[in-house]
């Protein structure tokens, strides 16, 4: 037996052993003070551990499926296992996989390749499927008894620009692949939140409103879901309400107003306290209405019972196009409770009683919602569906506060910006009139489709500083309707 006996300062000790090119480190206590580390060359043999190769530049494949993504890697020298982890955001992905905790997951194999279905990558209030369109952050570990390696960003083939998606927030991001969208004719549907004519922080309604008309125009859309095109006239300089000024700006374009009524008015409400600022305008050339409605869901908070933020309503119309009168869709646009305070649960849980809600006149015959018209789900049984609006609900407001887009998709509906081709949706929004948004913000303008499968696009419609008309980018989604039966 022979003893190795050296006096060390230092907190680690590292000894080559000769003839096999590993390199070996051991932990030495009382750093600072001289220590004596005595090993047999027998325990040196068993404690030798290697070091792991590092990852390569974009050696990292990851491979969108449907409901699934599946990650590759090469094989790191030195490495006995692999451990892939993922989380919602990169803040989660911790160091080494032994930190990794709700909502980060992980799982360990002696392969190099894993794929992980929606079901493992969801986690409360976040949906990750093909439906809903929501990425998931990713990171591999090689490691053995002694040593990790982790994947850095520029390790990964870099998601953000493949061929396969287009403006995922960094490299190591990834989203299951669109679902297929079936035949039909092509129809693309915005939505723009235009902002109240009444806001104290953007420039006033005169100057705002051609460029809002303008933006509208530019958009390629011949249907359009407007959100706080208020029904009040209190600072619009034509006196009359933002959403019937706009109405009169839009015309001369084609555009033509689905549903001019006071909702509150036509109840017999003597008070007209709720909002009706959600106002679908459409090309006329390219469709006839069929129907037109309107209902109103009635949700408490803060003690209050009525009132903007308890009654607010969501307009729909159905629509025939003039080309092929087969070819028939419904339209919802909604505009949910936004946060009283900071992203806040009581916010949280109001919008998921509006979505409640809202599902339940799409879906049950005994809905108790108040409504004008007809039940929209009685009007438009057996036709593709569309639910256009600012659902104030992120994916970044999860656990709890993204449940309004994933109580839509398990509805059935499919969230369009999980589309075969998507165009700047780094420019999220919302942002300032008039200043550049910032990028990879939070989402909270969507298109969600039901009965047209996966969207062909999803673009969000930014525009430059000073040709904005609102604090929201107008996002447009083009989707195939098949022929109504």
């Amino acid at each position: 037996m022979s003893t190795l006996r050296t006096p060390v300062t230092a907190a680690l000790l590292t000894v080559a052993l000769l003839g096999t090119g590993v390199e070996s480190a051991y932990a030495v206590a009382a750093p600072g003070t001289q220590a004596e580390v005595a090993a047999t060359s027998a325990s040196v043999a068993r404690a030798a551990v290697a070091r792991v190769a590092s990852f390569d530049s974009r050696s990292i494949r990851t491979v969108r499926g449907t409901n699934q993504v599946t990650v590759d890697w090469p094989a790191r020298s030195g490495a006995t296992a692999y451990t892939l982890a993922w989380a919602p955001t990169n803040a989660q992905l911790p160091a080494a996989p032994g930190d990794c905790v709700s909502p980060c997951r992980k799982r360990t194999t002696t392969a190099t390749a894993m794929t992980l279905s929606s079901a493992d990558m969801s986690t409360p209030g976040r949906l990750v499927s093909s439906a809903s369109g929501n990425p998931v952050r990713l990171k591999v570990y090689a490691h053995n008894s002694g040593y990790t390696r982790t994947s850095p960003y520029s390790s990964f083939s870099g998601s953000t620009s493949t061929s396969t998606v287009d403006w995922l927030p960094t490299a190591n991001a990834q989203l299951p692949a669109p679902l297929p969208a079936p035949a039909g004719r092509s129809v693309a549907v915005s939505s723009f939140n235009v902002l109240s004519a009444t806001a104290t922080s953007a420039p006033a309604w005169s100057v705002r409103a051609p460029r809002v008309v303008q933006q509208i125009n530019a958009l390629g859309s011949s249907i359009v879901a407007t959100q706080e095109a208020s029904n009040s006239a209190s600072k619009v300089d034509s006196g009359k309400s933002q959403f019937a000024d706009l109405a009169a700006r839009l015309a001369p374009s084609g555009w033509r107003l689905a549903d001019d009524r006071n909702w509150d008015k036509a109840l017999g409400l003597r008070q007209y306290r709720s909002t009706q600022a959600n106002r679908i305008f459409f090309k006329s050339s390219v469709w006839e209405q069929v129907d037109r409605g309107a209902l109103r869901t009635h949700v408490p908070i803060a003690g209050r019972t009525d009132g903007t933020n308890v009654d607010r309503w969501v307009s729909w119309t159905r629509l025939r196009a003039t080309a092929d009168r087969r070819t028939q869709v419904c339209v919802l646009d909604a505009h949910l409770l936004t946060n009283l305070g900071s992203y806040d649960r009581a916010s949280a849980d109001h919008r998921n009683e509006e979505v409640r809600q809202i599902l339940s006149e799409l879906t049950s015959s005994t809905s108790t919602v108040r409504r004008v018209g007809t039940r929209v789900g009685q009007a438009c049984a057996g036709v593709p569906t569309v639910l256009a609006g600012d659902l104030n609900a992120a994916v970044g407001h999860a656990p709890y506060g993204n449940m309004p887009q994933e109580s839509l998709v398990k509805a059935g509906f499919v969230d369009t910006k999980n589309a075969q081709r998507r165009v700047d949706t780094h420019w999220t929004g919302p942002g300032r009139v008039g200043v550049a948004h910032a990028q990879y913000g939070t989402q909270i303008d969507y298109v969600l489709a039901r009965g047209t499968g996966g969207a062909t696009s999803f673009t969000v419609n930014a525009v430059a500083p000073g040709s904005d008309g609102s604090d929201h980018f107008p996002v447009t989604a083009v989707v195939n309707v098949p022929p109504t039966s």
